[in-house]
């Protein structure tokens, strides 16, 4: 979680410095922060809001001109049909998908979901996945971790597990480079 808050602008390390999108400059990361969607521990919707209405005010507050984006993103995962219904009524699948709709109204070019499904049944989770699975999503990283082998051991088996759970559309890479091991975590 504390790797996704630094790549979207939500903290920052004390030490190092992060690149993205071929960018290490801080005025420029910022501009670079606006091709990325992004769902961080909770969805952050305003409960007295339907969803439309969520969307809506989201979608100004970035300056997205469109009047039917609200509509579009509510179909793509799967709430067309919400109505006025607020989002305090919703359940937690439904609140994950909105969440996923507003990280998605950008159009962005890297998606970053911390834990998507976390806390939904089994067919909550099998509708997140399958809306993710309608488009081809790649989010690579790589972890330096520091000299100590229990922090590398710790690295190397959490993104073991992590494929375990999603083989079909999750795969992990080992490499080396310039003497520091890398992961790669392809999605």
């Amino acid at each position: 979680t504390t790797l996704m808050r630094m790549l979207v602008g939500l903290a920052f390390p004390t030490v190092g410095e992060i690149e993205l999108f071929n960018q290490t400059n801080q005025a420029l990361l910022s501009e670079e922060r606006a091709r990325i969607g992004c769902m961080i521990e909770n969805p952050g919707l305003i409960p007295y809001m339907t969803a439309k209405q969520n969307l809506s005010y989201h979608r100004k507050l970035r300056g997205i001109p469109s009047d039917t984006l609200e509509q579009e993103l509510l179909n793509y995962v799967g709430l067309k049909d919400v109505g006025k219904k607020k989002v305090k009524d919703f359940s937690l699948g439904m609140k994950q998908r909105l969440g996923l709709a507003k990280a998605l109204m950008s159009d962005p070019e890297l998606l970053i979901l911390d834990e998507p499904t976390n806390g939904l049944d089994p067919i909550g989770i099998k509708k997140i996945i399958d809306i993710l699975n309608q488009d081809k999503l790649t989010l690579s990283f790589e972890v330096f971790p520091p000299k100590k082998e229990s922090s590398y051991d710790s690295v190397r088996v959490a993104t073991e597990e992590i494929a375990k759970l999603h083989p079909s559309f999750m795969s992990v890479t080992y490499g080396a480079g310039g003497g520091t091991s890398q992961y790669t975590l392809d999605i």
